[in-house]
């Protein structure tokens, strides 16, 4: 608990320390994702929401029937560390992606190179805060707003959930010169929202109390208009006289009422009574919240509500930082938040390495209401089933065994799947690896089933229900130089009745990448063939070793190293290095 309170005391020291640490963002380290050798405790947990990857701080919005979750990419400095020691966050140039359509299955889509999409003004990229809205031009538009460092609030946007994202700016969109930031210790951590009249609002803040402040009233935290295009500030910021804050800003639009969250610091509780509410004091670094049903600028028009968020240390894992988001999914709400939980299943556990997770959360939407969440490894019930008769990508998953992932460039997409399947691929396999999906439904059928993958190398893959250690249901060998597409027919369909937890489990396993898979019944003619084609450059992008984006034409030296981002028709983007 210490070293996590030690480590976020001086945000404005983490800052400068971020500009001599930081290292350059390699392609393989844009790429490519190591596994941690580890797997969640229970195949009946959700929690966390991904076995593989460490990640923090999430948010979440929600997209064509989907819930898309960003978060700090722990795992860049994870891998920067040698896979020890501690977390210092100075190596963070980069944000995962994750989405789900059930709550339960979790499909990776890789990481955000906010360092090389910003370039040099970037000194990291954590905390990130997502809003959309349709535009003029018929479509939807991102934001994704993010800390750059301690110092300062970055936005890049897209107009897909999973890009090609671009930066808007050449600089920070909050710094300490905004107006109105005065004298707060740490203008990063946002929160955004757009309200019911379309204007959008950005949180902000956070450190050790300012100099004017205390540790019950630190002083840090501000509010401020966003422009029409989402991209420029109006006006000044207004100070959130919220108490105890310390960081980890959020802001919900709620039934006509801003709701703002943040995490408390580790002196909340002590002389409450001189605050004057009648809520109960709120416990060390948790989350709570204010709410404002009038102007977000007018500092005395928010309200303290109460904690609706205890730290993981006293929900049974170990304590560390609290960042929460709250997101309304097909009719629900639901709470993102961290816990160190895979960390400690590591055989050599590192310090500070962060992995997401999620629950229902109680609200009450007629008075904005947010009443206490409990953090546990269970998670949420499961909305609706997988359909197995469609292409499936391989890293979707409830959880896995002895995997990563590596970028395929240039893979099919599926027309059936509007999540860029193909853009990734499970990888590092070897005999005993494995793949969990959760609630599959095969219905009642009686006819005949055949199993199909898209995948490469040579091994067998069995299908098992229910158990890792089930007998095979459907045993597929496969022998391919490159990704293809590889069938077993004959399958005894009674076997395959009703919902099942289904194992993708690797009986032998060499050079294998593993793409999607699907099953067909005897309501399809056959399983739909994922179309082969091939992609074509749209633009290419450079960027020196240190992440700043250079002109090719002009910044052409013999021997010199580059990194090249070659963005592809169908999406992809391919990243290599070249010598020129």
């Amino acid at each position: 608990m210490m070293y996590h309170r030690m480590l976020k005391s001086n945000l404005m020291s983490l800052f400068l320390l971020s500009l001599l640490i930081a290292l350059p963002i390699t392609a393989q380290e844009v790429e490519t994702e190591e596994a941690v050798s580890a797997v969640k405790t229970s195949d009946t947990n959700v929690n966390p929401i991904s076995p593989v990857v460490f990640c923090a701080d999430p948010t979440a919005i929600e997209y064509d029937g989907r819930v898309y979750v960003y978060a700090t990419n722990d795992h860049q400095q994870f891998i920067a560390n040698g896979k020890k020691g501690s977390n210092n966050y100075g190596a963070i140039k980069t944000l995962v992606v994750f989405s789900s359509a059930d709550m339960v299955n979790w499909t990776y889509h890789g990481t955000i190179p906010v360092g090389s999409i910003c370039g040099s003004w970037c000194y990291a990229s954590w905390a990130p805060s997502i809003v959309s809205r349709m535009e003029d031009d018929g479509l939807t538009h991102f934001y994704l707003y993010f800390s750059n460092s301690g110092g300062g609030v970055g936005v890049i946007t897209a107009t897909n959930p999973l890009g090609p994202w671009k930066s808007p700016l050449r600089q920070s969109l909050v710094s300490h010169s905004t107006p109105g930031v005065g004298d707060c210790s740490a203008p990063f951590d946002p929160g955004v929202v757009i309200d019911d009249n379309g204007v959008g609002w950005l949180a902000f803040g956070g450190g050790d109390p300012n100099k004017t402040g205390s540790k019950l009233m630190p002083g840090n935290a501000r509010i401020i208009k966003l422009g029409k295009n989402m991209v420029t500030v109006v006006g000044k910021a207004s100070e959130i006289k919220a108490p105890y804050m310390f960081e980890a800003s959020e802001l919900n639009y709620i039934n006509g009422q801003y709701v703002y969250t943040y995490c408390t610091n580790w002196s909340a509780g002590e002389n409450w009574s001189s605050y004057g509410s009648s809520a109960a004091a709120p416990t060390a670094c948790c989350m709570a919240y204010m709410v404002n049903s009038g102007d977000p600028l007018d500092t005395d028009s928010w309200s303290y509500r109460n904690e609706y968020f205890a730290n993981p240390g006293r929900h049974g894992y170990n304590f560390s930082n609290n960042h929460t988001h709250l997101q309304k999914f097909n009719g629900a709400y639901y709470l993102f938040y961290h816990t160190m939980s895979l960390e400690k299943l590591l055989s050599s556990p590192g310090d500070g390495f962060r992995s997401v997770q999620v629950n229902r959360a109680p609200v009450i939407e007629n008075s904005a209401h947010i009443s206490a969440t409990t953090a546990n490894d269970r998670g949420p019930t499961q909305l609706g089933r997988v359909n197995p008769y469609q292409w499936q990508e391989a890293e979707m998953m409830s959880n896995c065994g002895g995997l990563q992932y590596s970028n395929l460039v240039c893979a099919a997409n599926s027309s059936t799947n509007s999540t860029a399947m193909g853009s990734l691929a499970l990888t590092s396999v070897s005999a005993g690896s494995w793949v969990m999906v959760r609630g599959v439904n095969f219905n009642s059928s009686s006819d005949i089933l055949s199993f199909a993958a898209r995948i490469s190398g040579k091994g067998i893959l069995e299908v098992r229900l229910d158990r890792k250690d089930a007998k095979p249901s459907a045993i597929l060998e496969f022998d391919n130089t490159k990704i293809a597409e590889t069938t077993v027919e004959g399958l005894d369909a009674s076997a395959f009745s009703g919902i099942h937890n289904v194992y993708l489990f690797f009986a032998s396993a060499k050079s294998v990448k593993f793409d999607a898979w699907t099953f067909t019944d005897g309501t399809v003619d056959a399983i739909e063939k994922v179309p082969e084609r091939e992609c074509y450059p749209v633009r290419e992008e450079y960027f020196d070793l240190s992440g700043r984006r250079v002109d090719y034409r002009f910044d052409h030296f013999s021997g010199r190293v580059l990194i090249r981002r070659t963005v592809m028709d169908d999406g992809t983007i391919h990243t290599d290095k070249i010598v020129e």
